[in-house]
């Protein structure tokens, strides 16, 4: 899958972590939707957020977790 620039702050374009620049830690996991224009991702700052792929931008971020992210699920409606 290929994400625009805007999404990304890389300083190891090899490193998904590093270049994602919404989460202020590391991610552990990523889900893309159907039709990949639509990605979920949680990680160690306790936060989920979907993100638009074409455009870059957070379609929400939800904070209501007490502990790490470790997966995510974007469910198909």
């Amino acid at each position: 899958m290929l994400f625009p620039k805007s999404v990304f702050q890389c300083s190891n374009p090899n490193s998904f972590n590093t270049c994602f620049s919404i989460h202020g830690s590391e991610i552990l996991d990523v889900d893309a939707s159907h039709d990949n224009s639509r990605i979920a991702t949680g990680g160690m700052d306790r936060k989920v957020f979907i993100t638009d792929v074409s455009t870059g931008k957070v379609i929400r971020k939800i904070r209501a977790h007490d502990d790490k992210v470790g997966s995510v699920v974007l469910l198909q409606w």
